[in-house]
């Protein structure tokens, strides 16, 4: 009797640079629909090969020639109680989740998908109203890649009901550098969690 195939799971750790970054709306669970997007070739890119670079155009919501995006990153605060009698050590407990805030960097290009949502935050504060078109707060898929040309990521990352906190819309400017210029956006947000992709290792039809 012949052994049984196995189907072994990778565990290679991911490439970085190969990221995807998504803005959805309005805030709440994403649905299936939106969610299914990310399984979506974009234009321009080498059977679903995705990264920073890569991106030429920006439909449902992607998010064209993001070049970093900073660590997501929970920190969890301990409660300490001490008990009578006890000084050799305290009892600690989880207390308070802070999730840190999110920084994007973006080359400055045509899109302005990232300077339309600072300014939509802006316009609130200014009226007090928020135009349906452009969301104060959204949600924002974070997709991971390897370089064997995915269309679906292996990691994937929904971040809750995020708004821009700070906008750089230019860096220092220096005629001596030979550098890129990136906008930068900080987002606030409440929170975010891992989300397996459906079908992680099967090719779309």
């Amino acid at each position: 009797m012949a052994d049984p195939v196995v189907t072994a799971t990778p565990y290679n750790p991911l490439l970085t640079y190969q990221f995807r970054i998504q803005l959805l709306d309005p805030p709440g669970d994403p649905t299936p629909e939106q969610l299914e997007a990310t399984r979506t070739t974009l234009p321009g890119t080498n059977a679903g090969r995705v990264g920073a670079a890569d991106i030429g155009a920006a439909p449902m919501g992607f998010v064209a020639g993001v070049r970093r995006v900073s660590g997501l990153t929970l920190t969890v605060a301990a409660s300490e109680t001490w008990e009578g009698g006890n000084s050799l050590h305290r009892y600690a407990n989880p207390h308070r989740a802070v999730w840190e805030p999110i920084l994007l960097e973006q080359g400055i290009s045509t899109d302005t998908s990232l300077q339309d949502w600072a300014e939509a935050g802006v316009r609130f504060l200014r009226t007090g109203t928020v135009d349906p078109a452009q969301p104060v707060k959204r949600n924002v898929l974070l997709g991971v890649f390897t370089n064997a040309g995915d269309l679906v990521p292996r990691l994937r990352y929904v971040i809750f009901n995020a708004w821009v906190s700070k906008y750089q819309a230019i860096p220092r400017l220096d005629a001596m550098a030979d550098e890129v210029a990136l906008l930068s956006v900080e987002l606030t947000h409440h929170g975010w969690r891992r989300d397996p992709p459906p079908d992680l290792f099967d090719t779309p039809d």
